[in-house]
């Protein structure tokens, strides 16, 4: 029963941080653009644990598995003698959109930049801009990982308390 009030207190506890945690990302957004928008609550309000309690922690993943192959292509293509430059705007335009549905609207912002540099074909703007969508994009990419992380501990608490708690039935 101690051991079951501890897991509840540390979920508790965990859940509190989680919440803080992203409260003070979105309240960024009061001095510049929000490393995490209204976006992510949107996603983040798609969880629903009896049908797919680990769905947030999955949608993170995945984003910043796809993301951080997006972002290695873009840089391979803008770092070319002669750039790649409908190449870069094509995997700009999917690392625009998945940010932008993840709730990075810094990382949309600095895509955006980029976009207009390639489509001026100017390689030095591309370059600058790309070093700010690499450093947002690892922003973003942090954020996500630590409430990820949070998420973890959440589920793998519930998972402990309805064990302890089928075994008092």
């Amino acid at each position: 029963m101690a051991a079951e009030q501890t897991d509840a207190a540390e979920k508790d506890n965990i859940s509190q941080q989680q919440a803080e945690f992203i409260q003070r990302m979105k309240d960024e957004a009061k001095h510049t653009l929000e490393t995490l928008d209204v976006n992510f609550d949107t996603v983040a309000g798609l969880r629903s644990p009896p049908e797919n309690p680990r769905f947030l922690v999955e949608i993170i993943d995945t984003f910043v598995a796809h993301s951080a192959t997006v972002v290695a292509r873009l840089e391979s293509e803008i770092n070319q003698p002669i750039p790649f430059y409908d190449d870069a705007v094509r995997d700009l335009l999917q690392l625009k959109g998945s940010s932008s549905s993840m709730g990075g609207g810094r990382v949309a912002a600095a895509c955006l930049e980029l976009r207009r540099a390639c489509d001026d074909s100017d390689k030095q703007r591309c370059l600058e801009s790309l070093k700010k969508v690499k450093d947002e994009y690892q922003t973003l990419r942090d954020t996500l990982i630590e409430i990820s992380r949070m998420e973890k501990i959440i589920l793998d608490k519930n998972v402990t308390l309805a064990s302890s708690s089928s075994a008092l039935n």
